[in-house]
């Protein structure tokens, strides 16, 4: 429904009683204009001889150094379909945490576990593959959903092999050296391992910094500095920052006090931030507590840089399948009505987030930048933390009173009455 309303209700315009496409956010000339001057275009001037010119990390460009095999065009291609299997392998690692940490605690028995898993997957594939933040990302060739892979497969492999400290602070600091933002989820290696994290991250992030050089690491900082002090605004950047200048067209009075409102913006959701990581330390234990961090976490990457442009909505994906998964366990143990006014919620939200500025109507200008709708999800995280750890509670159903051993025992049960 989400797809069809977004997607092809869309091209319906009864003004002029016309079918036609249109435009989700405004196109460059050429495609793939962040790749061609953020991916492939500064490793050939590094190789020529020349110094970094562009705000992204030095090691982006060591990372795609080997893109330098292909022309520009064919490199493009390249990305594009990093790009798709990028976004499928991370809803893959947020259903399989799903998977080990609440399914397999319903007692459904392998198969329907698995089945249930799959289809979260599959369904989640379908509306991000489909829907606005993709297609952005497609054609600006942005590559947000690579650099949040290897975020997520950092905490994925902290659950699986919690002594493994290096592969994760590797994975995870590859994500933080391709988008500066997944840095946040250190926290989660920090509270696991202590000050055992320290000189793992210490070594691997400085050597990933001047991976190009002093020269450029000193200078990639003095760029971002200035970058970030002065962000493209438009509907289209959903940051804090970004949602204050939404405030002052619709609102011009606010301009005497419009630097309040960009830091009471952009501090808003670390402070939910900050509370949420509290309650999920107090009252979440062993991988729960690490998958919820992860959930809880990504939403902040959005809202706090001062530039996050539609493209980047794309990370949010694997949140709302865990969200999604939550959700649905609780209702599983619980049944209550909050759960499923949640879940209607949560699609409210997936619609808003497919849904592209340009075909908003100017009457919800408010809801047409993405800002308030994930702090809606922050708020969503903030308020199933206790929910979750009552639920968890609840003794697990066991493998041999699963639904199909349930069925088996009844049926004899009543073959004896007989």
């Amino acid at each position: 429904m989400i797809s069809f309303l977004n997607n092809v209700y869309s091209m319906i315009h009864l003004h002029n009683q016309t079918f036609e496409s249109f435009k989700y956010f405004v196109y460059f000339s050429p495609v793939g204009v962040d790749f061609r001057t953020g991916i492939y275009r500064p490793p050939k001037t590094f190789l020529q001889g020349g110094g970094i010119y562009h705000n992204y990390p030095p090691f982006t460009s060591t990372f795609f150094t080997p893109l330098q095999l292909f022309n520009e065009n064919q490199a493009y291609i390249i990305i594009v379909f990093l790009l798709f299997f990028s976004n499928i392998v991370s809803l893959v690692l947020a259903g399989l945490m799903m998977k080990d940490l609440l399914l397999n605690r319903l007692g459904l028995g392998t198969s329907a576990t698995w089945l249930v898993s799959l289809v979260l997957v599959a369904a989640f594939c379908w509306f991000t593959l489909s829907g606005y933040p993709f297609l952005f990302s497609v054609e600006r060739g942005n590559y947000d959903a690579i650099a949040i892979l290897f975020a997520i497969a950092s905490i994925y492999l902290l659950l699986k092999k919690p002594e493994a400290i290096w592969g994760q602070v590797i994975l995870l600091s590859i994500a933080t050296h391709l988008k500066l933002y997944p840095a946040a989820l250190f926290i989660a290696l920090l509270i696991f391992h202590r000050k055992k994290v320290i000189i793992p991250t210490l070594v691997v992030n400085t050597l990933m910094l001047f991976s190009l050089g002093l020269n450029n690491g000193f200078k990639y900082i003095s760029i971002l500095i200035a970058y970030t002090l002065n962000p493209a605004l438009g509907t289209y950047n959903h940051s804090g920052y970004g949602y204050s200048q939404i405030l002052l067209e619709a609102f011009p009075s606010l301009i005497n006090n419009i630097g309040l409102w960009r830091i009471g913006l952009t501090f808003t959701p670390i402070l939910l931030w900050g509370v949420t990581c509290y309650l999920i330390v107090k009252h979440l234990k062993n991988g729960t507590r690490y998958g919820y961090l992860l959930m809880a976490t990504i939403p902040l990457m959005c809202v706090v840089p001062t530039v996050s442009h539609d493209y980047k909505l794309v990370i949010l994906s694997p949140v709302l399948l865990m969200l999604f998964s939550l959700i649905l366990f609780k209702i599983t143990r619980q049944a209550k009505l909050a759960d499923y006014l949640q879940l209607l919620i949560l699609f409210g939200f997936m619609f808003l987030l497919g849904r592209s500025y340009e075909i908003f109507s100017p009457a919800f200008f408010l809801i047409s930048n993405k800002y308030p709708v994930i702090i809606g999800l922050m708020l969503m995280a903030l308020f199933n933390i206790v929910p979750l750890m009552k639920a968890l509670q609840q003794k697990d159903l066991p493998a041999s009173l699963s639904i199909e051993s349930q069925e088996e025992t009844e049926g004899l049960a009543l073959t004896a009455h007989s």
